[in-house]
């Protein structure tokens, strides 16, 4: 299940987790929480859903076709946060991953510091695994990591002091290499370094990296093997070289 906006273009959002769903032999269901006006270069219009029906949709979807995973995309209301926070917390057992999407591809920040506390209190305490950017990890963890220190490892540790599980990428293509790093608070690191990306196509590439995720922990794979997985589905299906 994913919970998330409605991207009228399609290229993020529920959609672009449905379809990765889909492609990855998963059943998708859907809890949307904005309905928005979208195309590739910003958000023309947001409709945001209320907060009793999205509550509504969450517990429609659990009671019946009962997701193993959930996906949680975008929020950026902290009553929408927490109203889905205490939603989830009905329901034990649930494999969550989050990805927050509070900064965008162009560094504009798309959610209120008020949602960033909710979501950083809220949601992550529930989470599996959180999956973000090098910037939203700064975001989240400024209390922990200084902007000056903002190496992948360096934050990915600093994220570790207020969660157990976290991916970072830089989600940029800077001279044409990617690099990510998986950490737990357990001691297990994995850094993925990823060279001769060349290509146009970084719009969507964190939400089909997150519901790929989630789509290879709903076939029974452990986050440290679900997250390779994922990276090389993106890698070879989203980001193709030009």
């Amino acid at each position: 299940m994913t919970i998330g906006e409605s991207d009228s273009s399609a290229i993020t959002g529920i959609q672009a987790d449905l379809k990765t769903f889909s492609a990855l032999g998963c059943f998708g269901s859907s809890v949307i929480t904005s309905v928005n006006a979208q195309n590739t270069q910003d958000i023309v219009l947001r409709h945001p859903v209320p907060i009793a029906f999205i509550k509504s949709q969450i517990e429609a979807v659990l009671e019946d076709i009962h997701p193993i995973t959930v996906k949680i995309g975008r929020l950026t209301d902290p009553d929408t946060v927490i109203a889905i926070a205490e939603t989830l917390k009905k329901y034990p057992g649930l494999t969550i991953i989050v990805q927050p999407e509070a900064i965008d591809r162009f560094g504009k920040s798309t959610v209120s510091p008020a949602a960033v506390v909710a979501i950083r209190e809220r949601l992550f305490p529930l989470a599996k695994l959180i999956t973000i950017t090098i910037d939203e990890a700064l975001l989240f963890s400024a209390h922990e990591c200084a902007e000056q220190q903002a190496d992948l490892r360096t934050v990915a540790f600093a994220m570790l002091k207020i969660t157990d599980c976290v991916l970072i990428s830089n989600m940029v293509s800077q001279g044409h290499h990617l690099h990510s790093i998986l950490a737990t608070k357990d001691g297990y690191e994995k850094v993925f370094n990823q060279t001769n990306v060349i290509t146009n196509n970084m719009n969507g590439v964190a939400c089909t990296l997150a519901s790929a995720i989630a789509a290879y922990a709903a076939k029974g794979l452990p986050i440290t093997e679900a997250v390779p997985k994922a990276i090389e589905y993106v890698l070879a299906k989203a980001m193709p070289a030009s």
